[in-house]
């Protein structure tokens, strides 16, 4: 932008003081300012009023708030066209340009920041907790904590350890939405911190993964069974009979992850405010759909009498099918997954429930189910269907990569318990650059992927084993642990 001489001249005569004006060279042209930066140095002398400085904190808060991208935007739109790639990094760099603005600003751009924190390398969880520990101001900034990293071998100590800090120390006591889905390099790596009784976690999300160790999660479970209002988890295959039933009182939200090894908790778990079951794993479905489909019956038989909303893969069995929904008599919303050529169940014989108000239908938009029937529902006889759901107000189709919209935009008839998945308020404050880093490279640099590697010429098989026993004995501590961390950082910048 450039200013005209003359006006700039004009605008420096107002603001200067009467003795500035006379020492002014009143015949220049303005043809003196330098043409490269004139506007800052007539930006320097103006004062320009700042209308920002008059605003309560409290409404810049919500500005910036709505201002920032919503969280469904961050979380799916770095895989979905038309959403670029570098959206993470965005949203970061506007939340740090925030705090560098002023004093009032940097204060609400710190909460932004650290409201919702992603860790996605274990190097990042020593130096959150590190951070945390010399400045616990921030740790009541944080309201959901996500640790999702790969923990590599000589690691897993260092993992234990500093999880065991976060809530020994109580370091994050606002914390309401706690997800935690390491994926170990080898054996089993369990929630084994405890989480006390005084938590304020509504939200706990224990991955849909193959770690669980029920004993392990077991002692959280306990902790938070009186405050849990959403649970994530895959269904364990084994139960100590030793340890008491846990009633999860205000437990309304699940999302469950069934197995084929997994056993219906019947008699460890008591679920009376159950309202909303959700199975989004549909792939672990395709090899046994009706096995897995005969223990989402079985589970649904002991839990389904309060369900107002279930999402579930198809079951190709319509008896099977039929005895799930017969389960869940105050079902309100159904959603189905539908693969292949396979038509929707209920045009099927005896397929049927007559409080369902709103179908949801998920299939990949290459499916010859989608190509059939086309958004416009070609196809399908509409009254047949109403007739088997004489309620049905909403029916919808959605691609199977999409599927997180039906959280974010149900059907309108339908009034969702509890909180969605997306709430406008909850974005992800991590960068691009925490994908990034999930993504880097463990192998040693004497390794066999190593190009360079050269086997030694001469070995005894004994010291061999021997080295290996002390290599798969090695544990990293936390100095060593973010010395590595911080050079990752160096290279990467």
């Amino acid at each position: 932008m450039r200013i005209d001489p003359e006006e700039a001249r004009e605008w420096l005569r107002v603001q200067m003081t009467v003795e500035n004006v006379e020492e002014y060279d009143s015949d220049s042209d303005g043809s003196d300012l330098d043409p490269e930066h004139d506007f800052c140095a007539v930006s320097q002398e103006l004062t320009i009023p700042n209308y920002t400085n008059t605003l309560p904190e409290e409404t810049l808060y919500f500005i910036f708030r709505l201002a920032l991208p919503p969280s469904w935007v961050l979380i799916h739109g770095g895989s979905l066209p038309p959403f670029p790639r570098p959206i993470w990094s965005a949203d970061m760099c506007a939340k740090r340009a925030i705090t560098g603005v002023c004093k009032t600003w940097h204060r609400i751009g710190v909460e932004f920041l650290y409201e919702n924190v992603m860790l996605r390398s274990i190097g990042q969880l020593p130096a959150f907790v590190r951070t945390l520990e010399t400045r616990r101001e921030l740790g009541s900034f944080v309201r959901r904590l996500d640790v999702s990293c790969m923990i590599p071998r000589g690691y897993s100590l260092l993992y234990s350890t500093e999880m065991e800090k976060l809530f020994s120390l109580n370091l994050c006591p606002s914390l309401t939405h706690f997800t935690v889905n390491p994926s170990p390099a080898e054996g089993v790596v369990g929630l084994r911190a405890p989480i006390g009784t005084n938590s304020t976690i509504t939200n706990l999300d224990i991955g849909m993964c193959d770690w669980v160790n029920y004993p392990d999660i077991y002692p959280s479970l306990a902790a938070l069974s009186q405050t849990l209002a959403s649970l994530s988890i895959t269904l364990p295959a084994d139960y100590d009979v030793g340890l008491p039933q846990l009633t999860f009182t205000h437990l309304e939200n699940m999302r469950l992850d069934i197995r084929l090894s997994s056993v219906v908790p019947t008699a460890h778990w008591a679920l009376p405010s159950l309202q909303r079951l959700c199975l989004p794993n549909w792939e672990t479905w395709e090899a046994a759909p009706d096995q897995i489909g005969g223990k989402l019956r079985d589970f649904v038989t002991v839990y389904g009498r309060s369900l107002t909303y279930l999402e579930a893969p198809q079951i190709t069995r319509t008896d099977l099918a039929q005895a799930v929904l017969e389960s869940c008599p105050a079902l309100v919303h159904l959603g189905l997954y539908v693969n292949g050529s396979h038509f929707l169940p209920a045009e099927g014989a005896g397929l049927h429930h007559a409080r369902v108000a709103t179908l949801d239908i998920f299939a990949h938009p290459s499916s010859t189910f989608i190509r059939a029937r086309s958004l416009e529902l070609s196809g399908v006889d509409i009254a047949r269907v109403r007739s088997r759901f004489p309620r049905l107000r909403a029916w919808r189709y959605v691609d199977t990569g999409m599927n997180f919209l039906a959280d974010l935009l149900p059907p309108p008839t339908l009034v969702v318990c509890n909180e969605g998945r997306f709430p406008e308020y909850d974005a992800p404050s991590s960068s691009y650059f925490a994908i990034l880093m999930s993504d880097v490279g463990c192998a040693d640099e004497d390794s066999d992927v190593d190009p360079d590697y050269v086997q030694p010429e001469s070995s005894d098989s004994d010291e061999d084993t021997d080295d290996t026993d002390d290599e798969m004995d090695w544990e990293i501590d936390r100095d060593e642990a973010l010395v590595i961390y911080q050079q990752t950082l160096r290279r990467l910048a």
